[in-house]
């Protein structure tokens, strides 16, 4: 089967830089975590994750899914943000879901009806996107989309921290890194307050400026590096 949606290679490219980084594979592939973000059910994304492929239920059930793990996993706050269902955090009413995504408590549970749930409007997938805080194509997309989704945003941080790495590396290598601490260390008090002031902080680290009464910080003029 093609790799359409591309999870194959996202997956295979994630897993190379979690040994790369020598990271631990559980807490970047997680899989209950990924099911929470992505919308996938957990025994799906075992799936998937193992390089398995998984039936589609149609949209009419993947959205009775995904409206039941957003119903049972998070919360939208008094403040507008959405919350992990917790001890400190309580669920919502089917009221309170239905009047916060604009439905009748009768249609909200027709979309959840265990058999044949009905299909909700564009207007109404929306809206509950918008009150749940996730992305519009949140309760409609494939499994295999969906989860190549999450995974593309996991492994633009593993690159972005690949990259970190590989500059310190070639710092290290160069003697660069060396070179800056043994110029810094072979500053005068003086000359070094005055190169913090410059920089926006200072030397004792308290913040930008410098300390009162140190050099640049009464409008004297900076002496000479």
């Amino acid at each position: 089967m093609s790799d359409a949606c591309g999870l194959d290679a996202t997956l295979d490219r994630v897993r190379a830089l979690i040994e790369e980084l020598e990271r631990r594979p559980e807490d970047v592939l997680d899989a209950a975590e990924l099911s929470y973000t992505s919308g996938v059910p957990l025994g799906d994304v075992r799936e998937l994750l193992a390089g398995r492929r998984v039936a589609d239920p149609g949209v009419a059930a993947r959205v009775q899914q995904r409206l039941g793990l957003l119903i049972e996993t998070r919360r939208r706050c008094g403040d507008g943000v959405v919350r992990p269902l917790g001890e400190a955090v309580a669920a919502h009413t089917q009221a309170e879901i239905a009047q916060g995504i604009g439905v009748t408590p009768q249609a909200l549970r027709a979309y959840r009806k265990p058999d044949h749930p009905a299909v909700p409007s564009v207007h109404t997938v929306l809206g509950i996107s918008e009150w749940f805080r996730v992305h519009s194509g949140w309760l409609t997309e494939p499994a295999d989309r969906a989860l190549a989704r999450v995974l593309r945003e996991r492994l633009q941080e593993l690159e972005r921290q690949s990259a970190e790495r590989e500059m310190e590396r070639l710092l290290d290598d160069r003697g660069v890194r060396a070179h800056a601490f043994r110029a810094v260390g072979a500053l005068s008090r003086q000359k070094l307050e005055a190169l913090m002031t410059l920089l926006g902080s200072d030397p004792d680290g308290s913040g930008p400026g410098g300390p009162a009464g140190s050099a640049g910080a009464s409008g004297a003029p900076s002496p000479g590096l």
